[in-house]
């Protein structure tokens, strides 16, 4: 057996290309290793393929999906290719790599390890379709792309060894403990975003029905930090404005506080001032807390409401950091809630 696999294959499960195919829907077309079972090629090739489902514009970035009958999560990354065959004239496909739920904090540390990979075999695999290439030498790619992502796993391994003494497995029993917590809240109008943004950093999830938030929900998330395993206590706090009452009760004991609006709704960000006087007013030691702003729903460019110069003129006078973002995508999700730990840890906690 390949080294490389014999130390890899423990938290690697699998890797699953699927396609949707016109008669008979979402279909696993390339696969490794070849004892998945069925259930489980057709089970991700449907949750993946009928994501896209309403969808415009594929996801230009891997996304994290899980797969609970099986007890395993993904990083997917979307591609498609032109076909006059097709209805649309456009074919969609998938790619997966598998791994165990309980290794979650390995992958999700180093999603953007595996950015470029997934990007670069997608694009193998839409020339290999223009050249109309047999199925038995697109399965060799595939067996060249899973040799890729071994090396690459096995190179992690040894970073994580060089920065912390010990490999991927101790990394789990580290995630039990963590060392220090933090609450988050996370407020704004109705319908801006707030549940899907947090639930897209959380769970890699987006919830297209909007479920309005009752009072507060709360999320916890352990995430590791330099040396450091950080709990992040999220609350979600309702922005409707029968819960102006029982809101300020909830902004107790905040470390950071994310301000969301809409960029295609602009009274959403004519009301993030008044948050911002609401948290003044309200909130214990308010000038250690620290605030970050964030621009929800980049991924409807066309339907932009928010000038940029009017946000660029709040974030001067109150001296905030800004990402725009889509929950949608996960465009920043990831690149914000860094930030925020890391003002965290240098004005808050110190």
């Amino acid at each position: 057996m390949n080294p490389l696999k014999e130390r890899a294959i423990p938290i690697l499960s699998g890797i699953i290309v699927s396609e949707f195919h016109v008669k008979i829907g979402p279909n696993a077309v390339l696969f490794t290793p070849n004892q998945l079972e069925k259930p489980s090629l057709n089970f991700v090739a449907t949750k993946t393929i009928d994501y896209l489902e309403g969808i415009t514009k594929l996801p230009d970035r891997v996304i994290i999906f899980e797969f609970p009958p099986m007890q395993k999560k993904g990083f997917v990354k979307f591609y498609n290719w032109d076909d006059p065959q097709l209805r649309g004239r456009t074919g969609i496909g998938s790619i997966a790599i598998l791994y165990d739920e309980k290794d979650d904090p390995i992958f999700y540390k180093y999603r953007k390890d595996f950015e470029k990979p997934l990007q670069d075999f997608s694009e193998t695999l839409i020339h290999l379709k223009k050249e109309q290439i047999s199925k038995a030498s697109l399965q060799k790619m595939m067996e060249v792309f899973e040799e890729q992502v071994l090396s690459l796993m096995n190179t992690l391994a040894k970073r994580e060894f060089e920065e912390f003494g010990s490999e991927f497995p101790d990394l789990h029993e580290s995630a039990k403990q963590p060392s220090r917590m933090a609450k988050i809240i996370v407020i704004g109008d109705p319908s801006v975003g707030k549940t899907s943004l947090i639930l897209q950093y959380t769970d890699k999830a987006f919830h297209r029905s909007y479920i309005p938030t009752i009072g507060t929900n709360i999320t916890e998330k352990n995430i590791q930090f330099k040396k450091d395993l950080i709990q992040l206590v999220i609350w979600d706090i309702a922005g409707q404005q029968k819960f102006n009452r029982i809101r300020h009760q909830f902004y107790k004991g905040a470390a950071a506080v994310i301000l969301v609006f809409d960029l295609t709704d602009l009274s959403s960000f004519e009301s993030i001032s008044k948050w911002y006087n609401d948290l003044q007013s309200n909130l214990d030691d308010f000038s250690k807390v620290q605030l970050v702003l964030c621009g929800n729903k980049t991924d409807l460019t066309s339907e932009r409401k928010v000038p940029k110069e009017q946000v660029e003129d709040f974030c001067q006078k109150y001296g905030t950091p800004y990402f725009e973002i889509s929950s949608l995508t996960g465009q920043n999700v990831e690149e914000t809630f860094q930030t925020v730990v890391k003002l965290i840890l240098k004005n808050y906690w110190e």
